[in-house]
């Protein structure tokens, strides 16, 4: 079994050399990648002479980072951890094994439960537990840790999960498109560290924060469009109800147009999982009859 630990870094000369030891005590078989995404200290060094195999990635964001390292790396399991050092690599055998007895498609190490709260910047904190919540009800699932950046995945995830988004909204994206798509995955309550000293945080806190809210509709757009339009709707109806006459009929026109919309994208939605199954059924092999005696 081929197992690959990747380290997406930016300015994280403080902290990846540890990160990278970690890595190769607690997994002795596996292969530890450094993605440099455009370093200007000694992060690329410092993982070299750590025992990292460094892949320079040019195009700024963590989603960029990660769908090169699935490009250029052959593994049949991902460890995705941040280079900041503040999640503990001794958990890293568990959760891999985790994935492989109980065919896990992909899992996560859950912060929120076992983290020090001073290891999180308080606003990071409660946007976390904001959309964590948003993302339980608006799609069904009990999600604890929506934001965390531990997470193992295996091929089959990574083949089938096409995700688009660029910097730090692809936690976000990884884990809607697994509810979304069905795929087995499960999270387990880990620590959380502090930051070492003058080590920072590259999260932007007002400009992702946006970026991961505009993820969550993008998303509910594209796997629950039934439910994105049907507010829109009603939002216009409400609207008309309360416009001069010569409004009126326009809203609620575009009103009937928004709900008709949202219900021919689900319908074609349910048919190309229909489609899906079937395939899936077709492709699998007829059980064989035992003959009798």
């Amino acid at each position: 079994m081929q197992v690959a630990v990747v380290v997406p870094c930016l300015n994280e000369e403080l902290t990846v050399a540890k990160v990278v030891a970690d890595s190769r005590r607690h997994l002795p078989e596996a292969r530890i990648y450094v993605l440099d995404n455009g370093s200007v200290d000694q992060t690329a060094a410092l993982a070299r002479q750590a025992g990292a195999e460094v892949i320079h990635s040019p195009l700024r964001g963590k989603g960029h980072v990660l769908r090169q390292a699935i490009r250029l790396i052959d593994a049949d399991y991902f460890i995705m951890v941040d280079g900041d050092g503040t999640y503990p690599m001794e958990h890293a055998p568990a959760l891999l094994q985790l994935a492989v007895d109980c065919n896990y498609e992909m899992v996560m190490g859950s912060r929120l439960q076992m983290g020090k709260a001073e290891a999180f910047r308080p606003l990071h904190f409660l946007g976390n537990i904001g959309f964590t919540f948003m993302v339980r009800l608006l799609f069904g699932f009990p999600v604890k840790d929506l934001l965390t950046g531990f997470r193992v995945f295996s091929r089959r995830f990574v083949n089938e999960v096409r995700f688009v988004s660029n910097g730090f909204e692809i936690e976000t994206e990884l884990t809607i498109r697994a509810i979304a798509q069905n795929m087995a995955f499960v999270e387990v309550p880990i620590p959380y560290i502090e930051r070492p000293t003058g080590s920072r945080s590259k999260l932007r806190t007002f400009h992702d924060g946006w970026t991961i809210l505009r993820t969550v509709f993008r998303l509910l757009r594209g796997f629950r469009p039934l439910l994105f339009f049907t507010p829109l709707a009603a939002a216009l109806l409400a609207l008309a109800a309360l416009s001069p006459s010569r409004l009126e009929s326009a809203l609620t026109t575009a009103s009937a147009l928004l709900w008709t919309l949202g219900f021919f994208l689900s319908t074609r939605l349910d048919h190309e999982r229909f489609k899906l199954r079937e395939s899936l059924a077709e492709d699998r092999p007829a059980p064989r009859l035992k003959k009798s005696a």
